[in-house]
This record gives C-alpha cells, sequence and structure tokens, in this order.
C-alpha cells in the first residue's frame, strides 16, 4: 500500500454520513426530507460529502433489497431533487 492511501481512505470516510443515510433511506420517497439532507450534506463536505454518500446509499439498497436488481430509479430521483444543491447537477 502506498502512503498515501490510508489517508485517502480516511478522507472519504470522514464524508460519510450514516445518520443521514439512515434517513434517507426511511424518506426515499418524501422529497422535502431528500433535500435538507442534501442540504445537510452539501453544507458539511460540499459535493464529495454528496457522491459518497448517495453512491453508499445505493449500494446499501441493493443489498437490502436482494434482488440482484439495482434500485437506480430512486436514485434518479434523489439526484433529480438534488439538482441545484452546491455543484450537484442532475
Amino acid at each position: 500500500m502506498k502512503d498515501n492511501e490510508g489517508v485517502n481512505g480516511m478522507i472519504i470516510y470522514s464524508f460519510v454520513r450514516f445518520d443521514i443515510m439512515k434517513h434517507m433511506y426511511e424518506n426515499l420517497t418524501v422529497k422535502k426530507v431528500i433535500i435538507d439532507c442534501g442540504k445537510e450534506l452539501n453544507r458539511d463536505g460540499k459535493f464529495n460529502a454528496m457522491i459518497i454518500n448517495i453512491t453508499l446509499l445505493s449500494i446499501a439498497m441493493d443489498e437490502l433489497t436482494d434482488t440482484n436488481k439495482p434500485r437506480l430509479t430512486q436514485m434518479r430521483v434523489i439526484e433529480n431533487w438534488w439538482d441545484g444543491i452546491g455543484k450537484w447537477k442532475a
């Protein structure tokens, strides 16, 4: 492992917000909740926090549903709801 690989992993982990991902998962179809979560992620870590958390949420949704089909439809809805938050573009 290169010296900076551990540092990069720590930086990425610092953007992970399990509380926000859980809140989003529990309210996937509630636009206001999803937008508010996106705004909070943007406040905390800007675009990096948003992309890391939506990616992890997508992976978790695939694992939790255990259908072997990606849950892209709701992820696309979230991406559109987040359009204009910080640098986020749908």
